[in-house]
């Protein structure tokens, strides 16, 4: 209707259609979506924020993957929903690309545009599989974390390396049944609008012309199917693992002590659950306000929000990325031994002689732990002269 009005009002001001040969834009941004305030806070941050994140996830998971490959980790079932999640990360934060692109292509380009509007729901469905994967990843490595705390010697039964595969092929189908049944609610409408555009030498001369644009909207048919996803999509992805979360640090702060139990771990399932630990925390902190727009999707069905619930939805995406980027560098941070795999990982790499990078790499974790049992030593062998050598009254 308002495109009729508007050509209505265009004819009757002598102003007539552009000709095909005209050089107009065929294909412009829709401006309810691109140029509302709101949706200048978001493309804000693809263009400046998210290459940043981009090239850090890259960088960081793709060289997590690659020093969880080391023969250090062998035989810790913790490893392979690190190395998981790992990649989830990488398809996360990366599967922003084409909204990066789109947030730097002003005006739209003819090309490009149906190519990431018809693009889209299929793209955020490999988001959103990526993302409950990384959370049920987190999940299940913070509860084997508790279990190997509570019973060390024991916990090996249950913590298998199949158990372990077969928890990854159960999060992977339930992902994708839970994510890919929202793409037939959702629907990529074309529709037109009205300009005026100038030509002629002096470009003086007005003309009326109805580019196409592109959006998104809902199938009402399929309303019910799209609260029940998101409901499930708030309990299933956000509460529960998060209310799990919670109580296993907990558990994990109560009862675990490096100091305490010093003796019981090995050097390596030390820096593992570290490693764990780490990575639960920053999930709790980064992860847990996504209650909030999940509620809000859920009892509105999808409906756009005003524009503080936008805003509040953004930063709640930026920090869901932000999450997936920092592992690494937790790891790194948290952990002494995994900052010498990095240095000894990149210094073996860095040399050419083939046999003396085997070498180095052979030696990743052996340096570091003959460290810990010199040290260990050391203490041992100091309080065995004091108990010889110190006079009776004080023993």
């Amino acid at each position: 209707l308002r495109l009729l009005r508007n050509m209505n009002n265009f004819t009757s001001l002598d102003i007539p259609r552009c000709n095909e040969s005209e050089n107009y834009p065929r294909v412009v941004h829709n401006d309810e979506t691109y140029y509302i305030p709101c949706a200048a806070t978001e493309i804000s941050i693809l263009r400046w924020v998210f290459p940043i994140l981009m090239l850090l996830c890259t960088g960081g998971n793709v060289l997590a993957l690659l020093i969880y490959r080391m023969s250090y980790f062998d035989g810790s079932s913790s490893v392979h929903f690190l190395r998981a999640k790992a990649l989830a990360n990488l398809i996360f934060v990366n599967s922003r690309l084409f909204e990066v692109i789109h947030a730097w292509t002003e005006p739209a380009s003819e090309t490009f545009e149906p190519i990431y509007w018809y693009s889209r729901f299929y793209i955020m469905a490999i988001s959103n599989i990526s993302g409950t994967m990384a959370t049920w990843l987190t999940l299940l490595v913070t509860i084997e974390t508790v279990m190997c705390i509570i019973m060390p010697f024991t916990f090996r039964q249950y913590c298998t390396v199949k158990m372990t595969w077969t928890m990854l092929a159960i999060t992977f189908f339930f992902s994708c049944c839970l994510n890919l049944s929202l793409i037939p609610v959702q629907i990529i409408r074309k529709a037109f609008m009205s300009f005026i555009f100038y030509s002629g030498e002096a470009m003086s001369i007005p003309c009326w012309y109805t580019p196409e644009f592109f959006y998104a909207d809902n199938d009402p048919e399929m309303r019910i199917v799209q609260t029940t996803v998101y409901w499930t999509t708030m309990f299933a992805v956000v509460m529960l693992p998060t209310v799990a979360m919670l109580v296993c640090s907990i558990i994990i702060v109560r009862q675990f002590s490096l100091k305490a139990m010093g003796e019981t771990f090995s050097q390596r399932r030390k820096c593992v659950i570290r490693m764990t630990v780490s990575t639960t925390l920053s999930h709790l902190l980064l992860e847990g306000p996504a209650v909030i727009t999940y509620s809000f999707a859920a009892l509105t069905s999808g409906q756009q929000p005003g524009y503080l619930w936008c805003v509040v939805n953004h930063a709640i995406n930026l920090a869901s990325a932000v999450n997936a980027t920092i592992p690494f560098f937790v790891f790194l941070l948290c952990s002494e031994q995994f900052r010498h795999m990095t240095y000894v990982y990149i210094k073996a790499h860095m040399e050419k002689d083939k046999d003396r990078r085997q070498h180095i790499l052979s030696q990743a974790g052996i340096r570091y732990s003959a460290r810990s049992v010199t040290r260990n030593t050391d203490q041992h062998d100091r309080s065995t002269i004091e108990s010889k050598f110190m006079p009776a009254a004080h023993l």
